[in-house]
């Protein structure tokens, strides 16, 4: 999984020069994307749509995020044998609901990848994904899903992953203005790209809070009751779950729920390329940064945060037709 922390220096090195020219001018813009992330801990919304919160947002939860995305769609593809059993002909579309810095995809390709070697034909895989994000996000996972596939290009070590990511298809709508995505954009995107011979799924990494509970339940239902959706799978923390709970309530009416608290994530360890790039900035930056910003820059990143007390919570939902 090396090709993750490869992809974030890469990318780290094409945004930062767009956030600031001068030293102190990136120090401040740091002490305000980690600031605005000091929110997400008390269930706060953090102001997405700023291009330093988007990169710090990437440093610090990206990887992690990866990896829980590669526990949903690994377990996916095994329930819904959708590998095994889709025809050649047949596409799988997935809504990615505040797909932030686009972890669900990086996710789903090391799924990919990982099924690659034992299905038939996996040259004719297609998957269509419809992330959706405000714009800084939507732009910062542009850029880290483009240095992804740069980095599967130089190693022919990565074949299955290059493949995996060859297999993805990216589907945007227009960046949006403000601090909230515009729901019915997914539904416009479903339009655009139909459900002819498609198998349909829904997930939501992390993309919900309290204030936008009654919109995003409303959106949820909307969405399902057009399209049908054949999966939908959300996740969230500990101290939000009952928020997902709710969101996900009239759903479950009609799809078969699970919910499972995530103690342990498929992968571990450190990622060091990506803190050794961000400690390099310390010379630069000490006498500008805060305590909070030296702190950022010194800090290890982990596939799983060791020290971090709430894990997740996965809800999965799957309808009842031709045994998916």
């Amino acid at each position: 999984m090396d090709a993750v922390d490869r992809a974030l220096v890469v990318a780290s090195k094409r945004l930062l020069p767009d956030i600031a020219q001068e030293e102190c001018d990136l120090a401040d813009e740091i002490r305000f994307g980690l600031d605005e992330l000091r929110k997400l801990p008390r269930g706060e919304s953090p102001h997405y749509d700023n291009a330093s919160v988007a990169l710090c947002y990437s440093h610090k939860y990206h990887a992690e995020h990866t990896n829980l995305a590669y526990f949903v769609y690994r377990n996916l593809f095994e329930t819904t044998s959708w590998l095994e059993n889709r025809d050649q002909d047949e596409d799988l579309i997935v809504i990615d609901f505040g797909s932030g810095t686009r972890a669900g995809s990086f996710g789903l390709a090391f799924a990919l990848a990982e099924a690659i070697p034992n299905i038939a034909q996996p040259e004719s895989l297609n998957v269509v994904v419809a992330p959706h994000d405000v714009s800084e996000m939507n732009r910062c996972g542009h850029v880290l899903w483009d240095s992804l596939l740069e980095v599967c290009s130089e190693r022919t070590s990565l074949q299955p992953l290059q493949m995996a990511t060859q297999a993805i298809h990216h589907v945007t709508q227009a960046p949006n203005d403000g601090d909230a995505p515009t729901w019915g954009n997914v539904g416009s995107v479903l339009n655009e790209i139909g459900t002819f011979s498609c198998t349909t799924w829904l997930t939501a990494f992390h993309a919900f809070y309290e204030d936008g509970a009654r919109l995003a339940q409303s959106a949820l239902v909307d969405l399902h009751g057009r399209f049908n959706f054949d999966s939908v799978v959300v996740t969230t923390q500990d101290f939000k779950a009952p928020i997902a709970r709710k969101i996900v309530r009239p759903l479950a009416r009609t799809m078969h729920r699970s919910e499972q608290r995530i103690d342990q994530l498929p992968l571990e360890g450190k990622l060091p390329r990506i803190a050794s790039f961000r400690k390099g900035l310390l010379s630069s930056f000490r006498q500008s940064c805060d305590a909070n910003g030296l702190r950022y820059l010194q800090d290890e990143m982990f596939w799983q945060a060791p020290h971090r007390k709430s894990k997740p919570h996965v809800f999965t939902l799957r309808a009842e037709k031709n045994g998916r």
